[in-house]
Order: C-alpha cells, then structure tokens, then sequence
C-alpha cells in the first residue's frame, strides 16, 4: 500500500469521525433542548402551584375574594395585598411570555397562561391593578395582555358558588353509597383501577 493509499484512507477515517462527532452534537444539541423545555414546563408549574398556595390562606383568600366582588370597600391595606398579588401575576405571565417568543414555551403551555389571564383580568379590580402596573412590563407584553382585555368585557362579580353548585348537584345525583362491610375496601380498589 503506497503512501498515498493510507493518506486516503486516513482521510476517509477522519471524515467517517467528523460524521459520527456531528451526529453524536446534533443528538445532544436535542437532548439539551428537550431538557430545556421541561425545565421550563417544570418551572410554570412551580410558579401555578406557589399562587395557589398562597391564595389557599384563608386571610389571602379573604382579600381576593373581596376583590374580585366588592373591590369599591377594600381597605389601603387589601389594595395593597390584592396590588402585590395581581402584580406578581403579571411578572409570572410576562416570563411565560417572553419564554413563549423565544421558543421555550409549547402552545399548550400558552394557551393555559393565556386562559389564567383572562380569568383573572375579567375582574375590573385587576384590570384597574394592570393599569397601574402596565408601564414594568414590555411593549409587546403590555399590547397582548391589553389585546386580552378589550376581547372580553370586565365581569361584576366572579363568585364561585353560584357556578360550583348546580356542578355539584349533578355530580351528587350520579354518586353511589360507598360499600360497606368486609369487602368495601375491595369494591373501592375496584371503582379506582384503570381497567386493563
């Protein structure tokens, strides 16, 4: 084999390992990605989960109830809790945002954030807190949540009850009396095993 030979043959092995050291980038480059794009799904999550929970105290609950029904006789100090809240709000749904342009956020994940807005924007006590608040955030931002809100007009009150109830009813009209006896707990696994 002449001297020439290997050198073609080198050539070719360092190519062939140039080819597979791409394939192998590109792999990873995707791996990367998918682990971003959990992280951030991961993150949204977390945020749902921290305002939920907070607005699950009862004295928390007490000043966004009165918000979002009687906003005219809140006190300074509910203005204030209810401001810091929806503000919190706006900076959680502008990092969605952003996440969003810039490719990091699914559709789905949009489309829940998107729904979360317009949920809490059709209280006209959190449109008056976004109009305080709207010149923190980008143009774009600041064009899409208003967008939300000149598509939906504001709602008086957003009390859960009158919706929650004839819910409920249904639902009590289609329950069964938990077995009783030795084999309830049977019966119960039963009711509550996905069927194979």
């Amino acid at each position: 084999m002449s001297l020439y030979d290997l050198a073609s043959v080198g050539s070719f092995i360092s190519g062939l390992a140039v080819a597979v050291t791409l394939i192998f980038l590109v792999l990873q480059m995707r791996q990367a990605d998918r682990n971003q794009r959990a992280t951030m799904q991961l993150g949204l999550a977390d945020r749902a989960t921290d305002l939920l929970s907070r607005m699950s105290d009862p004295e928390f609950a007490s000043v966004l109830l009165k918000a979002r029904t009687r906003p005219e006789e809140m006190s300074e100090l509910e203005l204030q809790i209810a401001f810091n809240f929806i503000h919190n709000l706006f900076v959680s749904w502008h990092s969605s945002f952003l996440h969003y342009k810039a490719g990091l956020l699914d559709e789905g994940s949009m489309a829940m954030e998107d729904s979360n807005v317009r949920g809490a924007l059709s209280a006209p006590a959190f449109r008056a807190f976004w109009r305080l608040s709207r010149s923190s955030y980008s143009e774009e931002f600041r064009d899409h949540i208003d967008n939300v809100i000149a598509n939906q007009p504001p709602y008086i009150s957003l009390e859960l009850g009158p919706v929650f109830r004839p819910l409920l009813q249904e639902q009590m009209a289609q329950a069964v009396p938990v077995p009783s006896g030795d084999g309830a707990f049977v019966e119960l696994e039963r009711a509550f095993t996905p069927a194979s």
